[in-house]
């Protein structure tokens, strides 16, 4: 959708309809079709993504909330840019899926540190702090057999029920489970 204006148009017409039927106050962006790393395929996306987030917010107005859900791989590898964000009220980074069946090791999917440099990219972007919204994962990755390979995603309430004890914490390492 993100590749012809006729479709961004009709996504933001869409927007508009649902925002107004509903009695909304905004559209949250949540793009996760990026593809990964430093892909140059991922340029036209992003021109793209500027169209349509440029045009929510001409279209919703100053009143109405656009906001987005920035993924640590899209960030970090600079496919949000100043322009993208300066059209938002906020943007919430997704601070977590920094390990998973695709990564190269195993361990927290979530850890604090992520967040931090995801931060950080967003300061270094030259985001408002005021601007930046921390996101939650509810849910966690067991690795089976120790390797990513094994990765099997749990929600919260699975992990708990599966585990006793596991309320209080925020990993079975000797099971290879982050939550």
């Amino acid at each position: 959708a993100l590749l012809s204006d006729a479709a961004i148009n009709k996504t933001i017409e869409d927007c508009v309809v649902l925002v107004k039927d509903l009695g909304l106050d905004g559209i949250d962006v949540d793009y996760e079709g990026w593809n990964w790393g430093a892909d140059k395929g991922n340029i036209p996306l992003q021109a793209g993504l500027l169209k349509l987030i440029k045009g929510l917010r001409e279209a919703l107005g100053n009143d109405a909330i656009v906001s987005a859900a920035l993924m640590g791989n899209s960030l970090l590898n600079g496919w949000y840019t100043m322009d993208m964000v300066n059209e938002m009220n906020f943007v919430t980074l997704m601070a977590y899926d920094r390990t998973g069946s695709w990564s190269s090791t195993i361990g927290p999917h979530a850890p604090f540190e992520y967040y931090e440099e995801l931060a950080d990219a967003c300061i270094e972007l030259g985001m408002p702090k005021e601007k930046i919204i921390m996101g939650l994962p509810f849910y966690g990755n067991r690795f089976d057999g120790g390797t990513p390979k094994g990765a099997v995603t749990l929600s919260y309430k699975q992990i708990v029920d599966m585990y006793a004890g596991a309320e209080g914490k925020d990993a079975i390492e000797d099971i290879y489970l982050w939550y």
